[in-house]
């Protein structure tokens, strides 16, 4: 597991002992360069298989799957004065979220930081070192199983570089940052990263915003609810991914076919053969209850597409998050997609759940400009 001369050194760490030992010394450092490994392909819970840490000095690698989280690393983790150097850390945070029970404070995302002051949205980590240092990273390891053990020499040095840069990147982000009027507002964003991995799922409100669901009737939507719960609950019980047990389109197919068998179950195309052996029967029970019980409706899902002044009203919005993102001295782009703005144009228009960003830094700059502009095609219906 050589790097270059150039490189610190890398410490390998498999028992718990050593773990909190080192990580007591960490709580010394003002910041920490971290990365995690982790699978994810068929499981609803990423499995965690490497932890990267840089201190400034030496690189350790920690295996999560011979080690237990020190209460000392999840203080540090949680501790705000501390900075947590990570890159695209939305996964990141699931990992210790859902493996070892860790929320994170003090969060530096280098991606969020060079989107604000590059206006680059979304820069992968070896793209990001190519710009600052010139240098071009290996990408072989990239699809490798990190649960394998032992870790060849390949991986080892593919998961140390991917911490080695994140401090002098954080240095340069930051003062960049620093001086800009937008600081407080990459703050926000970075708090708000490390918030929305507790949010807990709204059953009632979340499978409206599934796909198609706009083609079923108030029956079949009733239904479509149901089995959308299902499908929730069970990912979270039996650590599946949603699409292994049935994507979106497949609970919409089965709202409208309606089955009250499982040889009716194989005709749905998408429908994998391997859900309807497992939970088959728990289907057709849930649908069969629901054709029993007295029918409880819920109000219909607007198509976008037969919205009155949809594309009228997202355009106004949009133009208005332009100026308000020009004021701010961000990219647009940063503010509000036009995906998104198509998403608050509907949630509006079609009075249902906004994007869960609306709750944010974002909302509360963008409600004030955007009530004036719909109010006047809610009020004009």
């Amino acid at each position: 597991m050589e790097l270059s001369k150039q490189s610190p050194p890398v410490v390998w760490i498999d028992d718990s002992k050593t773990f909190s030992e080192i990580a007591h010394s960490w709580r010394q450092a003002s910041c920490l360069a971290i990365d995690t490994e982790f699978e994810r392909r068929t499981t609803f819970y990423p499995k965690f298989a490497l932890l990267q840490v840089f201190d400034g000095e030496q690189v350790y690698l920690v295996d999560p799957l011979k080690v237990e989280c020190p209460e000392v690393f999840r203080q540090i983790l949680a501790d705000p004065t501390m900075v947590k150097i990570l890159h695209s850390a939305k996964e990141d945070l699931e990992v210790f979220y859902y493996s070892w029970d860790c929320s994170i404070s003090g969060l530096f995302d280098t991606q969020v930081a060079y989107a604000f002051t590059n206006g680059t949205s979304s820069i992968g980590y070896a793209n990001l070192v190519a710009d600052c240092f010139g240098v071009q990273l290996a990408k072989e390891a990239t699809q490798s199983d990190w649960l394998a053990r032992p870790l060849s020499s390949v991986q080892l040095d593919y998961a140390a570089k991917d911490v080695i840069y994140l401090p002098e990147i954080y240095q340069k982000l930051a003062a960049q940052l620093a001086v800009q009027p937008y600081y407080d507002i990459f703050k926000r964003e970075c708090q708000e990263l490390c918030q929305i991995v507790k949010q807990v799922p709204n059953f009632e409100v979340d499978y409206r915003l599934a796909k198609e669901v706009f083609k079923l009737d108030a029956r079949q939507l009733g239904l479509f609810k149901r089995l959308y719960q299902w499908r929730e609950e069970v990912a979270i019980r039996d650590d599946r991914t949603r699409n292994h047990l049935a994507k979106d389109g497949v609970l919409v197919q089965l709202a409208m076919l309606n089955p009250d068998s499982k040889r009716l179950l194989k005709r749905l195309e998408g429908l994998h053969p391997r859900t309807i052996r497992q939970y088959g029967d728990q289907l057709i029970e849930i649908i069969d209850n629901f054709n029993r019980a007295p029918l409880d409706a819920p109000k219909l899902v607007a198509n976008p597409r037969d919205l009155e002044n949809m594309k009228t009203v997202s355009d106004q919005l949009l133009k208005a998050a332009i100026i308000v993102a020009k004021e701010a001295g961000i990219a647009p782009a940063i503010l509000a997609s036009k995906r998104m703005i198509r998403k608050i144009a509907y949630a509006y228009l079609a009075e249902e759940p906004f994007p869960e960003v609306w709750s944010g830094w974002r909302g509360v700059m963008l409600k004030p400009v955007f009530d004036p502009i719909i109010s006047q095609f809610i009020t004009s219906k």
